[in-house]
């Protein structure tokens, strides 16, 4: 018997809207095809699925290049609920939070190779709520004295705001899932207070008793965080986001994005 993967954390969190005038089918990484995979796709029946694209019409084209820091369909969500696509204010939108640079927080586990710095899967942490909550008790005074607060909103995704984030501009989650994170860290310049937070909760949790008990379960040690969907929303611009968002029924088809990003 053969157990399904956990589900990768995505960096939106969408709810129906049955108000809805317009609906919105996002596939992401379907465009994703090397030439094995569109041999492989011509040579499929797929009578459903070309069905489905008969009854549906194309609302825009959104290319992206692999180096873009945010990927096509965090953009193509972004433009329907009235974000700035190239700096989606994910965390913002979803909390509400009103004229404070914020982003989320999704704590993880890097593993440092020969070449690279791996992102391993946060999902595969199994983190709940009461380790998230003592895993916060840990971490808020280290935040705290750079004026950065932290909230809980999901074990894995965690609202981080304050001012020194006002000049932020991460990578989303997706760029960084089960790779190597170097070419997506923010250079010490633009993120000195980021880069020196890294250290500080690396070296804090590297021989705490928090992950010699997670280790006692047999769980991965929590070593390291990524902060993706920053950005800053006045009053005016959360109302717009909030109306764009209610008339849109936004229905997001995962699977293409779990087997992508595991490489599957």
């Amino acid at each position: 018997m053969s157990l399904s993967p956990p589900a990768l954390p995505a960096p939106f969190l969408a709810s129906p809207s049955p108000a809805a005038t317009h609906r919105h089918l996002v596939l992401p990484y379907a465009a994703l095809l090397d030439d094995s995979c569109q041999h492989l796709l011509s040579t499929l029946e797929l009578p459903q699925l070309e069905r489905l694209l008969r009854s549906l019409r194309p609302a825009g084209a959104t290319p992206g290049q692999p180096d873009q820091p945010i990927p096509p369909h965090e953009r193509v969500v972004a433009r329907a609920w009235a974000l700035d696509t190239e700096r989606p204010a994910w965390a913002a939108l979803a909390t509400q939070m009103v004229d404070t640079p914020c982003a989320w927080l999704t704590p993880c586990h890097w593993t440092a190779g020969a070449d690279q710095v791996r992102m391993d899967d946060p999902a595969s942490l199994q983190l709940e709520l009461a380790d998230a909550q003592a895993l916060h008790a840990l971490l808020q005074p280290w935040f705290a004295q750079d004026g950065l607060s932290l909230d809980i909103v999901t074990p894995l995704l965690w609202r981080i705001a304050g001012a020194p984030l006002a000049d932020l501009h991460p990578a989303s989650l997706d760029r960084v899932l089960l790779r190597d994170v170097s070419p997506w860290l923010p250079s010490a310049q633009t993120a000195r207070t980021l880069h020196r937070l890294h250290s500080e909760v690396q070296m804090l949790l590297y021989t705490h008793a928090f992950n010699d008990r997670r280790a006692e379960r047999g769980l991965q040690p929590i070593n390291a965080f990524w902060l993706h969907g920053a950005g800053r929303l006045d009053a005016a611009a959360l109302a717009h986001s909030q109306q764009a968002a209610a008339q849109v029924q936004l229905q997001v088809v995962d699977g293409l994005r779990q087997a992508a990003l595991r490489q599957d």
